[in-house]
């Protein structure tokens, strides 16, 4: 009898245990502490540097989520240091491309240089003070160089002018452009298309190049004629023909950024979540490099 009453309570027990914990619903969200968020990007082809400000929100836990606590910076001091000197950043109201106005901190003094390091410091009344440094690499100096195979067409490879660099990228980032002048009885007009590095299996659509770690690029000659033919129309005339290169030279932060943001190196991966990735100690957001360079080529001398 008595492990009959046993069996009994046993199961009783453990169903009031399961019905108490049902009382206390389970949120994955944590303690929420506003912080800085900051994003800059200095590039010495620029025309000046642009610092955003923002303040971390809190909200509820949703596929959309919904701001509880909206701040927006109003004002701060910010200043970028290099070993020689600071530049103090000055607050502006932008137009946004869908309407609208965003205030942003600029310098038009600032003009930054390769293999120098520089350090951003935000201070904002209410906040704790961040500050981040980060290295500018040299530049590219991009080159061509046109490599015939045994059978097939030819490619063009880009890569840097340069031997061995004090202080190269951590990301690399070429776009070949097709440019002509267009003289059809008018006033010459420069016109210009960027060249696919490559075209989709299935749909045939072309894909355009992105950041990668390989210093080197080849492009096949036939995407070179690809652009040229769909910008050369049909009635025009076409002086000056050349091939554009630009090259973009990314530090850890920017490249790193780019892609956790927009991509992996890694084709096959895609992104389904929203990641909370920074490079501001104490803070949020992005202190990034990019150290942009430009060469033109002959077409014909590449292009065979």
């Amino acid at each position: 009898m008595r492990q009959s009453a046993t069996r009994l309570v046993l199961p009783v027990c453990f169903a009031a245990l399961l019905m108490a914990g049902c009382d206390n619903t389970f949120t994955p969200k944590g303690t929420f502490r506003p912080q800085l968020v900051v994003f800059c990007i200095l590039d010495p082809g620029a025309d000046m540097q642009v610092v955003r400000l923002a303040v971390s929100y809190d909200s509820e836990v949703s596929s959309n989520p919904v701001p509880l606590t909206p701040v927006e910076v109003d004002s701060a001091v910010v200043l970028v240091n290099d070993k020689k000197r600071g530049y103090a950043f000055t607050d502006t109201l932008i137009a946004l491309p869908g309407g609208g106005q965003q205030r942003v901190w600029i310098s038009r003094t600032l003009a930054p240089q390769s293999d120098v390091a520089y350090t951003l410091t935000v201070r904002v009344p209410g906040y704790d003070p961040v500050s981040v440094s980060a290295l500018m690499p040299g530049k590219l100096y991009p080159w061509l160089k046109y490599e015939k195979p045994d059978t097939g067409y030819g490619r063009i490879r880009m890569m840097p002018g340069y031997a061995n660099a004090q202080n190269p990228p951590y990301g690399y980032f070429y776009r070949m452009f097709v440019v002509f002048t267009r003289n059809d009885g008018g006033p010459p007009d420069e016109t210009r298309m960027e060249v696919p590095a490559s075209f989709d299996s299935e749909t045939g659509e072309a894909v355009y190049a992105v950041p990668m770690r390989n210093s080197e690029v080849s492009i096949p000659v036939p995407n070179v004629w690809f652009a040229f033919n769909r910008l050369r129309g049909t009635d025009t005339v076409l002086v000056n023909k050349q091939l554009l290169v630009k090259a973009y030279a990314m530090d850890d932060h920017f490249y790193r950024y780019y892609k956790m943001v927009l991509g992996f190196d890694d084709p096959l991966t895609l992104r389904i979540d929203r990641p909370d990735l920074s490079f501001i100690p104490d803070g949020l957001g992005l202190f990034g490099m990019v150290n942009t360079d430009s060469m033109r080529f002959n077409f014909a001398t590449y292009v065979k």
